[in-house]
């Protein structure tokens, strides 16, 4: 759980997609479609605005990262949709097994940058730092009774209040 702009983004996603195994999938996918697996960066970001939080909601890009090496198996479950309730729609997929690693991604929305915040002791990668300082708020998606300081005096707000 961390704080990330587009750079810290790409940076992790470099990483994972360039010097470990694993391969990486959406969560859940859209109505009526096959779950996608994203093989690089690029194609990721064809399908979501990396480092973009469209609804400030902290929960931009869901995903779920499989690594081969620590667990040989995964299961791709088609789920049952009531069409009444669903705008017509009849399924949607979702990966499960016990060792996958969720990848909840905000970003910037407006001029605050969102998290997946759930911990005390949330790290605020280098571009959102930076973001922080020039006058940024950091927002944690989920709404929790604590609030924590940052580094330097950077605070993370649960609403949409600036920092100070």
């Amino acid at each position: 759980i961390f704080f990330a702009a587009k750079a810290d983004q790409r940076a992790l996603l470099e990483f994972l997609f360039s010097s470990t195994d694993v391969r990486a999938f959406e969560s859940y996918s859209e109505f009526d479609q096959e779950l996608r697996e994203f093989r690089s960066i690029d194609e990721l970001a064809a399908a979501f605005p990396i480092g973009e939080d469209r609804f400030g909601s902290g929960h931009a890009i869901l995903l779920q990262l499989w690594s081969p090496s620590v667990m040989r198996e995964l299961t791709i479950s088609r789920l049952a949709l009531n069409p009444d309730a669903c705008d017509g729609h009849t399924f949607r997929h979702q990966i499960g097994g016990g060792a996958l690693i969720q990848l909840y991604l905000g970003g910037v929305h407006d001029r605050t940058v969102t998290s997946v915040a759930k911990v005390p002791g949330c790290p605020v990668l280098p571009e959102a730092f930076e973001l922080a300082r020039s006058g940024y708020a950091l927002k944690m998606a989920a709404q929790t009774p604590w609030q924590y300081e940052l580094q330097e005096g950077v605070k993370p707000v649960r609403s949409g209040r600036r920092n100070s």
